[in-house]
């Protein structure tokens, strides 16, 4: 959570004095990361979920971000969700 909050401050920060531009390019690599994680992590077929401390941070981090400058938080919560190891209901629970 702290991780979060301090990644939605950054967001505030950042849009707030950026051109539209540059929130463009910004939205646009977003997503391009977002779809190679999802890209390689359905490659790799690994049944095991990473539980190091930095997926956390990172996670939290750029989910605060990535909501504040385009509401596009889904793919970095769903990976630290599943690394939380929460139960399916509440996963779903999420994603409502």
């Amino acid at each position: 959570m702290p991780w979060m909050v301090i990644g939605v401050l950054v967001g505030v920060w950042v849009g707030n004095d950026i051109s539209a531009e540059l929130f463009k390019n910004i939205m646009a690599i977003i997503i391009i990361v977002s779809v190679l994680i999802m890209f390689y992590t359905e490659s790799k077929k690994n049944t095991k979920v990473p539980t190091h401390p930095l997926l956390a941070i990172t996670a939290g981090f750029f989910s605060g971000f990535t909501t504040m400058i385009g509401n596009l938080a889904g793919p970095i919560s769903n990976i630290y969700f599943l690394a939380m190891r929460l139960p399916k209901n509440e996963f779903i629970g999420t994603s409502a």
